[in-house]
């Protein structure tokens, strides 16, 4: 995970940082996204060395980019988490899909892989990043274990 301040600056509770490096996640600090590239998929993240500057209007420190300390990662994959909605404008209507819904809206999972009533249709999330990619690590489990099931019969 690339984020542009330190661990002091970060809005996440300790709890949150100590649940998200027990799934894991290997935090790189003082990192900024630049760019995303590669050739027909996503193969690399290039990304930029910042540092400390003034407070800005939320208190915390400014991260002010260092010039020529851009450098790439091989990456499979990038998901931005960049605020607390989703733009769900190319997803298509879950309702219209067929999705069992409950009566707020929210897509019904059946058991903790996420799999809903559709066969191949999962659905994760949480209260937090953290509980967010756990459902998500359960549900790619689940994914790969249907897709091998179908594939040896």
């Amino acid at each position: 995970m690339v984020y542009r301040r330190s661990r002091e600056e970060m809005p996440a509770s300790d709890e949150e940082i100590r649940e998200t490096l027990d799934e894991g996640v290997v935090f790189d600090f003082l990192t900024a996204p630049v760019a995303i590239e590669g050739d027909d998929r996503v193969e690399r993240l290039v990304c930029q060395r910042m540092e400390l500057g003034p407070p800005d209007g939320s208190g915390r420190r400014r991260p002010v980019p260092i010039p020529g300390s851009e450098f790439a990662m091989r990456v499979d994959a990038v998901i931005l988490a960049l605020g607390q909605g989703a733009d769900l404008s190319g997803v298509p209507d879950a309702k219209a899909l067929g999705i069992s819904m409950d009566r707020d809206g929210v897509v019904i999972g059946l058991d903790a892989s996420g799999r809903t009533n559709l066969p191949d249709v999962w659905v994760g999330g949480g209260t937090s990043v953290v509980h967010a990619m756990a459902a998500g690590r359960r549900a790619a489990a689940a994914m790969e274990s249907h897709i091998e099931s179908r594939s040896a019969a």
